[in-house]
Parts: structure tokens; C-alpha cells; sequence
């Protein structure tokens, strides 16, 4: 039992910081493309961005 709720701790707190990746990944890219002033390496952002996504919907279990 403890085993099983240490692990969805884990698991929980592996989202939570996911989530916080990719939110702060999408504003920089959201800024950047807003304004139009677009980093070096813009492009290998928007791929990071779009792999944690992937991710992320895979350990909340959604389709994509």
C-alpha cells in the first residue's frame, strides 16, 4: 500500500512539474511569436514543447 502511494506521488508530482515546464515553454514561445521577434532557437523550442505535451497527454492517459 505505501509502495502504490509513494509511486502515484510520484507519478503526480512528475505532472505537476511537466506542467509547469510546458507553461512556461508555451508564454516564451507565445511572446516571441507575438511580437515577432523569434529567438535562435525558436524552432527547438516549439518541438520540446510539442514532445512534453505528448507526454503529458500520455501519463494523464488522454488521445491526441
Amino acid at each position: 500500500n505505501s509502495i502504490i502511494r509513494v509511486s502515484v506521488q510520484f507519478i503526480t508530482m512528475n505532472i505537476e512539474a511537466l506542467k509547469k515546464s510546458i507553461r512556461e515553454l508555451g508564454y516564451e514561445l507565445m511572446l516571441a511569436e507575438s511580437s515577432g521577434a523569434y529567438c535562435e532557437d525558436f524552432v527547438e523550442k516549439r518541438k520540446l514543447h510539442d514532445t512534453l505535451l505528448e507526454k503529458l497527454y500520455r501519463l494523464e492517459k488522454r488521445v491526441f
